[in-house]
């Protein structure tokens, strides 16, 4: 099987945005419904099939209070 690097990039951004939610003891959950997301966006996120689009992304960093640099890895 063929790596995707989108896959992976997008599992390394979800990675990071984890480590600040976990730091403020949020779950996905509560970070979808105060973005006005599902909760399997953020599932298909964590497995890499999607990432956020700018204007979510910035919504998730103000919630967890990180920069968009430090959710935006390469």
């Amino acid at each position: 099987m063929e790596n995707n690097p989108n896959k992976e990039r997008n599992i390394r951004r979800y990675n990071a945005y984890a480590q600040y939610r976990d730091a403020l003891g949020f779950t996905d959950y509560y970070i979808s419904k105060e973005c006005g997301m599902t909760q399997s966006t953020l599932s298909d996120w964590k497995g890499g099939r999607y990432c956020p689009n700018a204007d979510k992304l910035l919504k998730i960093c103000k919630i967890v209070k990180a920069n968009l640099e430090d959710i935006l890895v390469e």
